[in-house]
């Protein structure tokens, strides 16, 4: 974090600002924002941003990072008709639905925007989940986002896994063990 900046409102009344830079804040409510039309960059990433529904109306907009958020519907950004070929929109490190990475991500590149995003581990394998967890030295209980999930999952079914809380330094020694996991199973 750089600063601990909450609250935006006084921003509210800049409308002819063109380039807005929020980095590392702990900024939950964009309202504030949603006047700001004449905005063509938007920097919020590492905030705390759950709902991007003020960013829809920013006409001049063309460039928005939104990484490091707890973003998980993007179809205000979607609706944004200014976001079209040639520009950037960072999506990574949020907690993305199904519908907004399976389709609204595609919409975006669909109309030439350059969309970042962290997709999400899907397991076809209920067992990989348990190794790959141990290989990582954790359990189930580090799983941090199961969208839709409010009981363990039964075999069979598929598991998307959007975060994991893995902050050991063998991490990267243990990838090991997904990439011998056969293909048939990923």
């Amino acid at each position: 974090m750089y600063n601990q900046i909450q609250d935006i409102t006084p921003l509210s009344s800049l409308t002819s600002l063109t380039w807005l830079s929020l980095a590392g804040n702990q900024i939950s409510n964009l309202s504030p924002l949603s006047g700001l039309t004449d905005l063509t960059t938007l920097d919020l990433r590492d905030n705390l941003v759950t709902d991007v529904s003020h960013l829809s109306g920013l006409s001049m907009l063309s460039w928005l990072s939104l990484y490091a958020n707890q973003v998980i519907d993007i179809s205000p950004v979607v609706a944004n008709a200014a976001l079209g070929a040639g520009d950037f929109v960072d999506l990574s490190s949020n907690r993305l639905g199904g519908e907004a990475i399976d389709i609204q991500v595609q919409e975006l590149q669909s109309r030439g925007v350059t969309v970042l995003y962290t997709p999400p581990i899907r397991f076809g394998d209920i067992n990989l989940v348990f190794v790959v967890l141990e290989a990582l030295g954790r359990s189930f209980g580090d799983i941090l986002y199961l969208p839709g999930r409010r009981r363990s999952p039964k075999c069979g079914q598929v598991l998307v896994l959007h975060a994991l809380r893995a902050r050991s330094t063998a991490t990267a020694s243990r990838t090991a063990v997904l990439r011998n996991w056969p293909r048939r199973h990923s």
